[in-house]
């Protein structure tokens, strides 16, 4: 779910981006205009996620699950934030 959520976020962006707008995060506002860097920063937590997976113990897999959740909580957010964004213009 985390990589179609992050994918997502990067496609509504770049729409946004597109259709004259702006990054609202202000943290992201330098990233956002450039769309390797922006890809690179939605890659990055998938991979990273894959990464502790793989290595993580049944307890520690058990933190992950729960920490993907509230994450994908969060990044649905965003998403939906971005398509009410896109559907103003």
């Amino acid at each position: 779910m985390l990589a179609g959520l992050q994918m997502a976020d990067f496609a509504t962006t770049q729409g946004i981006m597109a259709n004259g707008g702006m990054e609202l995060n202000p943290i992201m506002q330098n990233v956002a205009q450039n769309p390797v860097a922006l890809g690179a920063t939605k890659v990055a937590p998938i991979i990273g996620a894959m990464m502790l997976r793989k290595n993580a113990n049944e307890e520690e897999r058990k933190k992950l699950a729960k920490a993907l959740k509230i994450m994908n909580l969060f990044m649905s957010g965003i998403v939906a934030s971005n398509i009410y964004q896109l559907s103003k213009k």
